[in-house]
């Protein structure tokens, strides 16, 4: 089974097919606070990452894990 990254069509899709009653996660490949930002510009309202602290303190996560 592939595994891939939620991108920013795929939040925008989902945000467009079920409406602003449902939450949308964004999931996988988030690294960065800018992408972050994308993703919930995108439509998203939770993201799944293990990257947080990362994110929050601005050091780049180089691990996929």
């Amino acid at each position: 089974m592939q595994v891939h990254s939620f991108t920013l069509e795929d939040v925008q899709l989902l945000r467009e097919t079920v409406g602003p009653s449902i939450g949308v996660k964004a999931a996988g490949g988030i690294r960065t606070f800018e992408n972050a930002v994308k993703m919930l510009q995108a439509g998203a309202n939770r993201l799944g990452t293990s990257g947080a602290v990362e994110i929050i303190t601005g050091n780049l996560s180089t691990s996929s894990y």
